[in-house]
């Protein structure tokens, strides 16, 4: 093994079903129930446990498992939906519990188990086409790099750190979006800090600052609907404006992030169609169907066009509505509330126009705005710095499980 180049000193090749076993499936026990249960769905794609329910709330067949075990789920296995479990619980059947022997570590193994080429064996094994599934039969015949007992610890504690700084980063982040959820309530509704000592009831609003108006949203802005577009003049790499569809609007914690437009929209066939173009600062939303609730809001940063089933909202009274004070309060309301009741629910302009808004003096919308700003802004440097980590972790992951970096003794080598 020595003489090969592909093999680092002290290593070996090892086969996953040689150093790993499943858990058998059983039926439910009363003794099991109180146990916390783990479905695909507490699973988020690329691998982090984000909820666990009880498992007395399911009755059907579970696989049990225990901490250190790689929870796996085998279908849909492109999603990655595979996690170190931290607690001793119940899965679906679904997820593959696999356990390490020795000579594998079970921290170790976990990181084999969600590195790159681990998927990409488990890609070439799948099943199905509706509902694709990999299997335990394929999976065990994987193999890797398996350094000593001890290279295997140290190793496993390099991309441990990482994944810890990685936690600490999310819960940074998820505890900054909750603030900066209370403070949206609070500075649209008795404004910022100290700026008033009078006070005035607003009906079915509340009590208010006294210097505050209360407007409808069609007093100081537009709402216009975007255009449909036959399929053969979308789908352009190029031309006049963008155009924006529902689908291009993607949700990323509390905020919502409109992708680079993939199609463009000439002006000789917007003119053709009379299709509003949007201006930059517009805040555009779903206005038709399912979408609504999701809640997507989104301020446009350049002249576009929209698709029929999105709204666009223009601030037309700019001397006394900033647009960025009202993208805060268009955060603060769930567009669902503006639907009608059907089956295919929509926004009518004319519903949204007769929304009510608190509205202070324009420096205090400014003021609130920028307050609000400034918690993004820290909200937005935190995920960046979660990006670099989650690079560094898979750079780490591949040089360290192929052995091209070394752990010894505490020390990485080169």
């Amino acid at each position: 093994m020595a003489g090969n180049p592909q093999v680092p000193d002290g290593w070996c090749i090892a086969r996953l079903g040689d150093v790993a076993t499943l858990r058998p499936s059983q039926q439910d026990s009363d003794t099991d129930n109180d146990l916390p249960y783990v479905g695909l769905e507490h699973i988020a794609n690329g691998g982090t446990l984000i909820g666990k329910d009880a498992a007395g709330d399911y009755i059907s067949l579970k696989t049990r498992f225990e901490a250190g075990d790689t929870l796996f789920g085998k279908l849909r296995p492109n999603l990655r939906k595979v996690v170190r479990a931290p607690f001793n619980g119940m899965s679906s059947t679904e997820i593959l519990a696999i356990v390490a022997r020795s000579p594998a570590d079970k921290n170790f193994l976990s990181y084999v188990l969600r590195s790159d080429p681990m998927h990409n064996h488990t890609m070439q094994g799948i099943t199905g086409t509706k509902m694709p599934r990999t299997s335990w039969s394929h999976m065990k015949n994987y193999g890797f790099l398996l350094p000593s007992l001890a290279e295997q610890r140290a190793i496993a504690g390099v991309l441990d750190a990482i994944d810890d700084a990685i936690e600490r980063t999310e819960a940074v982040i998820a505890a900054t979006e909750r603030l900066r959820d209370a403070l949206l309530h609070e500075l649209l509704t008795r404004g910022v800090p100290g700026w008033h000592t009078e006070w005035k009831d607003a009906p079915g609003l509340g009590t208010i600052p006294a210097d505050w108006e209360v407007v409808r949203l069609g007093e100081v802005a537009e709402v216009k609907s975007g255009t449909g577009f036959p399929l053969e003049k979308q789908g352009r790499q190029t031309g006049t404006f963008p155009f924006i569809k529902v689908s291009d609007m993607n949700l990323l914690g509390n905020e919502t992030y409109i992708r680079s437009a993939n199609n463009y929209v000439n002006k000789e066939d917007a003119d053709e169609l009379g299709a509003n173009v949007f201006t930059p600062g517009t805040i555009v939303f779903p206005k038709v169907g399912a979408a609504i609730a999701t809640n997507k809001k989104r301020v446009l940063k350049d002249r576009t066009i929209i698709d029929n089933n999105m709204a666009g909202v223009t601030v037309t009274a700019v001397g006394r509505c900033d647009r960025r004070f009202l993208y805060c309060w268009f955060e603060s309301v769930d567009l669902f509330e503006f639907a009608n009741v059907s089956a295919v629910p929509s926004i009518t302009g004319s519903r949204l126009k007769r929304a009510l808004i608190l509205l202070p003096a324009k420096a205090e919308q400014q003021a609130i705005a920028a307050a609000l700003g400034g918690v993004d802004e820290a909200v937005e440097q935190a995920r960046q710095e979660r990006d670099g980590l989650q690079l560094l972790k898979a750079s780490a992951a591949d040089a360290l499980l192929s052995g091209r970096v070394r752990v010894n003794g505490g020390s990485i080598d080169v």
